[in-house]
């Protein structure tokens, strides 16, 4: 019998008071994103979480589905209220990313990497999305949702995404505390995001991103509908884009008008 998240072990291991001003659990619901959507148009506090066992509707990036079985994953949205003008939220998705495969490899001393912007992976394989959905008036932010679905102890992973995904378990064969993973990121993602809103870029973070990002100095596919080019990956820049270079020269990649491969396969 696969055991339910118990979200009370959260708030006794919580020692960030930011998450836990409003943390709510849900053994069911069609999407995490969605939930805490409706929470930010009811003017709820920055940092409203919902972690839920299982999403019947859960989604990715570009309207992808997200398999999300009862009581194996992590996952979980939370709203964000940033002070800052509507155009630096592409750096969300690789600061989220980036607290993630931190936490993992400074807590976890696992060999995980970012896939630019907003998937991390492990061993070649996809183990972790984020999904960032901005509200605004035209002039500033009304809010985000962060959505971020964590594959941790998953036995085995559906047929048709097995060549590309995995968890934590599959990688490890051991059963991770998916209560203690959950406070260990948000923490670390606490911290992150504080000053991140305090440079209003991602500035002091470049280096250390760069250090994770897998296809950094790298050949890359960038993909845009049924055209590819083949690109060198210089690197995020403060916005959070990519900064390519091919064969027309330097370019600079937003979050959303392109998907990236490696030479070979998913990374």
């Amino acid at each position: 019998m696969v055991q339910g998240l118990d979200i009370q072990k959260v708030k006794a291991m919580t020692t960030e008071k930011w998450f836990n001003k409003q943390l709510f659990y849900l053994a069911e619901v069609t999407s995490t994103n969605d939930w805490i959507k409706k929470q930010g148009q009811l003017g709820k506090l920055e940092g409203t979480l919902l972690v839920a066992d299982q999403q019947t509707a859960g989604r990715g990036s570009h309207g992808r589905s997200w398999e999300s079985p009862t009581g194996t994953g992590l996952w979980f949205s939370f709203l964000l209220r940033p002070n800052l003008e509507p155009g630096i939220t592409t750096a969300l998705a690789p600061l989220v990313a980036y607290s993630l495969v931190a936490t993992l490899k400074e807590d976890y001393h696992l060999p995980v990497a970012i896939k630019w912007p907003n998937d991390v992976i492990i061993n070649g394989k996809k183990l972790a999305g984020i999904l960032t959905e901005i509200e605004t008036d035209g002039l500033h932010i009304k809010y985000v949702t962060v959505g971020v679905g964590i594959n941790v102890n998953m036995q085995q992973m559906p047929g048709a995404i097995a060549q590309k995904a995995t968890s934590l378990f599959l990688e490890t064969k051991k059963i991770f505390q998916r209560e203690q993973l959950l406070v260990d990121f948000m923490i670390r993602f606490c911290k992150d995001y504080q000053q991140f809103c305090k440079e209003g870029s991602l500035k002091s973070f470049i280096a250390s991103y760069n250090k994770y990002l897998f296809h950094y100095d790298k050949k890359i596919w960038v993909l845009r509908g049924e055209q590819k080019e083949v690109c060198k990956s210089l690197g995020i820049k403060e916005n959070g884009n990519l900064e390519i270079e091919g064969a027309t020269g330097k370019q600079s990649l937003c979050m959303g008008e392109v998907s990236l491969r490696g030479e070979q396969a998913y990374i």
